[in-house]
């Protein structure tokens, strides 16, 4: 992708080490127009993240929280190189050789296309907060807060108790007008077996919400089924 949002006066949120931030702070400063955020808004143009060498280095880069938002907002989504080479070069560099690959390649093109970004529109989706490995308390962290703001940012409708029948029938039926019951990775067999009786249908991981961002395509829903 080449520079097409606004590349002299970016919206930038980091995920950075301090140096490398406290540097592209004190440049954004020099810069008219140019900001440094501190959560994604509506105007944030830019997202950059630490990200170590190889596939696993950007796999693990682009599932942090802040680049799953930037994924489904439509930003550039840029690992800390491109904030280096920026410096270096005393301008913005043109970002696509610095865009994380998968998600956020994919997001950018869509976003470029004027199609949606609502990767999980027409889900409804319920997180079973019993349904854990610890207790309620451990599905109440920041982990699955974060999961409940991909699903409605992605254009997912959150209930508060989905119907068994027609969710069992819409899970099978309808693609993906369906209802999906969300619990923890390493919930406990006793805790996934009385979810099953509890809703009857399929339960789903919320490690498959996050890897469907990062990759922003709908994964298999047996990926995420337990």
């Amino acid at each position: 992708c080449s520079t097409t949002t606004f590349p002299s006066h970016p919206q930038i949120l980091t995920y950075l080490a301090s140096d490398l931030s406290n540097r592209l702070q004190a440049y954004c400063k020099q810069q008219p127009l140019a900001h440094i955020h501190t959560e994604i808004r509506l105007e944030t143009t830019h997202v950059v993240v630490g990200c170590e060498e190889g596939a696993e280095g950007a796999s693990r880069a682009r599932r942090r929280s802040r680049a799953l938002s930037g994924i489904l907002s439509g930003c550039y989504v840029l690992s800390h190189a491109w904030a280096e080479a920026s410096l270096a070069a005393g301008k913005w560099v043109e970002e696509g050789p610095y865009l994380l690959p998968g998600g956020p390649q994919r997001a950018r093109q869509c976003m470029l296309r004027g199609e949606s970004l609502e990767l999980f529109k027409g889900f409804r989706f319920h997180i079973d907060r019993s349904a854990t490995s610890k207790g309620p308390s451990e599905l109440g962290n920041k982990q699955v807060q974060l999961v409940q703001e991909l699903l409605q940012k992605g254009g997912a409708t959150r209930v508060e108790r989905p119907d068994r029948t027609t969710s069992s029938r819409q899970s099978s039926e309808q693609g993906n007008q369906r209802t999906l019951v969300i619990v923890a990775d390493h919930a406990t067999p006793s805790a996934i077996d009385n979810a099953k009786k509890r809703w009857g249908i399929p339960l789903t991981k919320y490690s498959w919400v996050i890897d469907c961002v990062a990759e922003f395509c709908l994964l298999p829903s047996s990926a995420g089924s337990v």
